[in-house]
């Protein structure tokens, strides 16, 4: 039989032996739970770390809160620290472990800090840009966090292997891999081999 060479696509190698599938329900899934789970904690870094204005509404004056700028930081870093400490350390986030995803280097090695950090930073610079930006740029950011996810996830439907733009720019994959049996928990041979 001859040798199986590893085909290209996009920028990132995808080995034959290592199939790929296209888990989209799956990834809706974990990004609806991991969405869910930050908005809980941005919520309540906001809740116990905000500004409270007053603003005009329908004519009469009412007190609104708003994250002070060392809250909408301090979310900022919770964010990042939660894709890119969950992809390098696990190569998961808790959503997708819920539904047996891992993210790994296009060529099956894990993903890495500097292939995660990257990823999160595509995935996020809308976000990014639309909190750090000044308040006279408003008008220009205001639709930047709406419409900047469908730049980047719109491709993870076309794409015959299921990868977006963060995919490609960082060289990584999401693939079906359900949770491995933690060490302790494997059951070992009678001469204490597992």
């Amino acid at each position: 039989m001859p040798e199986r060479r590893p085909s290209k696509i996009g920028d990132a190698v995808v080995l034959p032996d290592h199939p790929t599938p296209r888990p989209n329900g799956r990834r809706f899934v974990s990004g609806v739970f991991d969405w869910l789970t930050l908005m809980v904690i941005a919520s309540t870094i906001t809740w116990a770390w905000h500004d409270t204005i007053k603003v005009r509404r329908d004519g009469r004056i009412v007190e609104q809160m708003q994250p002070s700028g060392g809250a909408q930081l301090l979310t900022l870093g919770f964010v990042a620290l939660f894709w890119v400490g969950c992809y390098s350390r696990w190569g998961r986030t808790p959503g997708k472990a819920l539904v047996g995803l891992r993210l790994e280097a296009a060529d099956g090695t894990p993903a890495g800090f500097r292939r995660s950090l990257v990823r999160w930073l595509v995935t996020d610079v809308g976000w990014v840009i639309a909190w750090l930006a000044p308040r006279s740029w408003e008008s220009m950011t205001a639709y930047l966090p709406s419409v900047w996810p469908l730049f980047i996830y719109v491709p993870v439907l076309l794409d015959p292997f299921g990868r977006g733009i963060h995919d490609r720019v960082a060289g990584t994959v999401v693939r079906v891999a359900p949770l491995e049996r933690p060490p302790w928990k494997q059951q070992r041979g009678i001469d204490g081999s597992s």
